[in-house]
């Protein structure tokens, strides 16, 4: 059986208050950083960016282990150059203030096994981009990459960026209507109730 994963639209929607971030663009983050769910390959592709544009800039969390390792590798690389001003987070306690202030998030998702970061992020109206791994398109973000190509990451970074500079709202809009076509936990329980029923039904 199969089950839609959601989250709860009522809590996460769009803010009036937006957390401190810079960058422009302003690239987020914030997915817990463990096997392949690190932005290591993300950074790399926003150094390709920062050559061309100095402004940008790449606001992480979710770094709740081995902080200090993360630190000294993105200083080590020089990546800290475009790092945020709030460096390298752990767990925050309003990332809807982060979606809502960001111009895009990048999350990993691979083979349609979507993360709560990016549906949260949707859902408050922050475009994200995944990888094109999702051969059945159940993962539903704003834009595809291909997978682990680096050029076509920042390209596809840039193409948001420009995308939310000529219609910010706009674009919030399409995010929460595909957040709330998919991404709703009603929806999922209606699911699991339905599947309980049939299985107690053939029985």
């Amino acid at each position: 059986h199969r089950v839609n994963k959601g989250i709860d639209l009522d809590w996460w929607q769009r803010t009036s208050t937006r957390q401190d971030l810079d960058g422009e663009p302003s690239v987020l983050y914030g997915e817990i950083w463990r096997d392949i769910k690190h932005p290591l390959h993300l950074f790399y592709a926003v150094n390709e960016i920062y050559k061309e544009n100095p402004d940008i800039r790449m606001n992480v969390w979710g770094c709740n282990m081995k902080q200090a390792f993360w630190t000294n590798i993105l200083k080590t690389l020089r990546f800290d150059e475009f790092l945020g001003k709030r460096g390298v987070k752990g767990i925050v306690d309003y990332p809807e203030h982060y979606y809502t202030r960001g111009d895009v998030l990048v999350s990993p998702s691979l083979y349609g096994d979507i993360t709560r970061v990016h549906q949260e992020a949707m859902a408050c109206g922050c475009p994200t981009i995944c990888w094109d791994t999702d051969q059945f398109k159940e993962s539903h973000p704003y834009k595809y990459a291909r997978a682990f190509d680096l050029d076509d990451l920042a390209q596809k970074i840039m193409e948001v960026h420009g995308e939310v500079l000529d219609d910010r709202e706009g674009i919030a809009r399409q995010c929460r209507n595909l957040a709330e076509k998919y991404f709703d936990i009603n929806l999922e329980a209606q699911q699991v109730v339905k599947i309980l029923r049939d299985v107690v039904s053939a029985q």
